[in-house]
Order: structure tokens, then C-alpha cells, then sequence
């Protein structure tokens, strides 16, 4: 370990997790690791299944300064705008910079935080203009920024990575459809099952669709203009048997399902997003604080509950179970014996690892705990009426 990295793996962080190889463990930025692990597990999130950009060897050594950022024109906009309209000396400039360099690396900082930081460090923006402009500066300053959310890439450079079709997950009604519909010059059910049957690039885009016209139709029903609440509360009635029928024409990589059973914990309940075909985090604030992304998605999914399927809990999955059936499939004798004690009482699981270990039995429990959470998985898929694939 270094004072800058920690070079750990899943073991060294989580109870559950087998010992992890040389070769799989990872570089981990101290910043990320403090008190807990949530910024550290919010940046792993936030990575997913992202490539690795892979800087040649003259960029790769000047990472070793913590505060390095490539000369982009956007960077040397920004850093002017702080000299010449913030009145700020050279010393001071680069203090206020790399502030705003930590922040634009880091997944929870939104731009309202920035300006707030500002003023917090002293930094005054003069006139409304000035707060336009350092917005605007800011914001093309953080689009050509590596980041290690992105694993290295900028946020330019993973839009233009992602396929077009991928780009745009929605579509909306233009206000003449919606005017349309609501003088009856278009009938609400066949524009209904014209959504059903039109070829779109997406069933998630098929999904959004049908919701923002079942919302239109609640909103504009007698129901609807005399309490807009009550109407709102009819929306998921009206959808349910369109959402279903979207649901089932839709398809799950069961490695996203495994994945999500895998890093089940008390922190963060995670769920499927049926519009992006996404897995997405939702904090538990008695267990950790709640972000502004974190209160938008409680919002959404109280808003659309019909949008999000939640994946098995921690405690839904029942682990203990698994280890007591894993105990029960072994043959007779000295090992399946002391791993039955090792199970009793507090501190049952890093006892049982110390001995499958001991006994030579990791990979066959590894082994047997992935076959578990497949077939979890596989269950979860059917409950849910998901087609799923390999």
C-alpha cells in the first residue's frame, strides 16, 4: 500500500467474497475509501460493463500526479475565464482549479455543488452573465475530462461510442398528437395499439410510450381534471396490461440478474429498469446518506413504480441456506462435521470460510454458490415474466 492506492481485493472489502488472485485485485484511489465504501462502490456502479481506455505510456506515467489533467482547450478556457474574471492570481487559480478537478471526477458532484463550493472558497462570480458563462465552461470542462467512473474515457467520448439507437432510450408525444388525442380527432386506443405493433428501435422505448399516453389519458379523464392525484393514482391500473405485455416481449442478460444477486447488500436495494434495460442502485438512508440522484430515483419509482423490478435481497437470498444445503450434500465425515459447528452462532460465515478453506473445499463452494444464484436468478426471471439469456 502506498499513500496515494491501495492495492485490494474483494476479500479485504466484503465478508462474502472469495480470495481474490494477484492478477484480479484491484488499484484503489485512497479518496475512495475512508470511513466506508460507498464512494468507492457508487464509482463501480457507475462503471459497469464500460471498456478500459488505455493511454500510452508517456500519459499513463504523468497519472502518477493526482491532480494531472490532459491540456484540453476546454481546460485552458476554463482556467483563463478564473484568472481574467475572478481576478485570481497564479497560486491561487491552481488551488481553485484542482478543487474544481476533484469535483469533476467524482460521481456525486452535480453542478448547483460546484457553484456552491465557489463561494464557499471564495471565489466570486461578479454578474449573472459570469455565473452563465463559468456554467457553460464548466460543463465542456467536465465532457472532455478522463474520468475513473468512465474507466478513463470522457463523457464525449462514451457518447460517441454508444450506437445511435442507443443514445435516445425515449420518444415523446409532440404537443399536435396530444392536442389530437384530446379533441378525439385521434382515437386513444388505436393510437394505443398503433405503439403496440410499430417496429421501434426498443421494447423500453415501446414502454415509454405507452406510459406517457397512459398518463395523457388519466390526466384528461373527468377523473383526472377534478383531482389530478386521484387520476395519477389510476395511471398504474390503466398500464398494467400494456406494461405486461411490453414486459414479456423484453429480455434480460441473466449475468445482469447474477450480478445484482451477487452484490446484494444492506446498503443498496437494486433494481431492473424496464425503459433502459438497466441496473440501477437506490441507497438505504438508514444505512448510508441519500444523494440528489438517489432522491430523484425514489421519486421516479414512486412516480412509475410499474417501470422498476426490484432483484432479490440480501435476505431474500437466504445464504445461510445455501451453506446449510452445501453442508448437506457432502459426504459423510471429519469435514462435513466441523463445517456444520463452524455454522453455530455469531460469526458463523467467517468461520465457515476459514474452513472450507482449511478443508480444500473453496472452489467446490464457490461452485456451488454460483449454481444457487443461477437458479435464483433463472426463478426470478420466471416470477418476474422475463425472457431471459444467456
Amino acid at each position: 500500500m502506498s499513500a496515494k492506492v491501495l492495492h485490494s481485493g474483494g476479500d479485504e472489502l466484503y465478508t462474502d467474497v472469495k480470495h481474490t488472485k494477484p492478477l484480479e485485485r484491484e488499484i484503489i484511489d485512497v479518496t475512495l475509501i475512508g470511513e466506508s465504501v460507498d464512494l468507492f462502490m457508487e464509482t463501480k456502479r457507475s462503471q459497469q460493463d464500460k471498456p478500459y481506455y488505455m493511454p500510452d505510456k508517456k500519459h499513463l506515467l504523468e497519472y502518477d500526479d493526482p491532480f494531472y489533467c490532459e491540456d484540453t482547450p476546454e481546460k485552458l478556457k476554463l482556467r483563463a475565464f478564473l484568472k481574467e474574471r475572478c481576478n485570481l492570481n497564479d497560486e491561487r487559480e491552481n488551488a481553485v482549479f484542482e478543487e474544481l478537478l476533484y469535483g469533476v471526477r467524482s460521481v456525486a458532484v452535480q453542478t448547483p455543488d460546484v457553484l456552491n463550493h465557489l463561494e464557499k472558497l471564495g471565489v466570486q462570480l461578479r454578474s449573472r452573465r459570469d455565473v452563465e458563462r463559468f456554467t457553460a465552461l464548466y460543463s465542456a470542462f467536465h465532457n472532455t475530462t478522463r474520468m475513473p467512473c468512465n474507466r478513463g474515457y470522457t463523457p464525449d467520448e462514451m457518447m460517441q461510442m454508444t450506437p445511435p439507437e442507443e443514445r435516445f432510450k425515449s420518444l415523446s408525444l409532440g404537443p399536435n398528437i396530444r392536442k389530437s388525442l384530446q379533441t378525439g380527432e385521434m382515437d386513444i386506443e388505436d393510437f394505443r395499439k398503433q405503439i403496440l405493433t410499430m417496429e421501434l428501435p426498443s421494447e423500453a422505448m415501446r414502454f415509454d410510450l405507452l406510459k406517457q399516453l397512459a398518463r395523457h389519458q388519466a390526466l384528461h379523464s373527468p377523473a383526472g381534471k377534478a383531482e389530478e392525484g386521484r387520476a395519477q393514482r389510476s395511471l398504474s391500473l390503466w398500464q398494467r396490461e400494456e406494461i405486461q405485455e411490453v414486459l414479456r416481449k423484453m429480455t434480460i442478460p441473466l449475468k445482469q440478474v447474477i450480478q445484482a444477486i451477487e452484490e446484494a447488500n444492506e446498503a443498496f436495494t437494486r433494481f431492473w429498469d424496464a425503459k433502459t434495460g438497466k441496473t440501477v442502485y437506490l441507497a438505504d438512508p438508514l444505512m448510508t446518506d441519500m444523494t440528489e440522484e438517489d432522491k430523484a430515483l425514489a421519486a421516479e419509482m414512486e412516480n412509475t413504480p410499474e417501470r422498476f423490478l426490484r432483484f432479490p435481497t440480501k435476505y431474500e437470498i437466504h445464504q445461510y441456506r445455501i451453506i446449510e444445503d452445501f453442508i448437506a450434500q457432502l459426504s459423510p465425515g471429519k469435514a462435513q462435521e466441523e463445517l456444520a459447528y463452524a455454522i453455530r452462532g455469531k460469526g458463523a460465515f467467517r468461520r465457515f470460510k476459514q474452513s472450507v478453506r482449511y478443508h480444500g473445499l473453496e472452489q467446490r463452494w464457490y461452485d456451488y454458490l454460483a449454481e444457487a444464484y443461477r437458479e435464483l436468478a433463472i426463478r426470478w426471471c420466471a416470477e418476474e415474466g422475463l425472457e431471459y439469456t444467456e
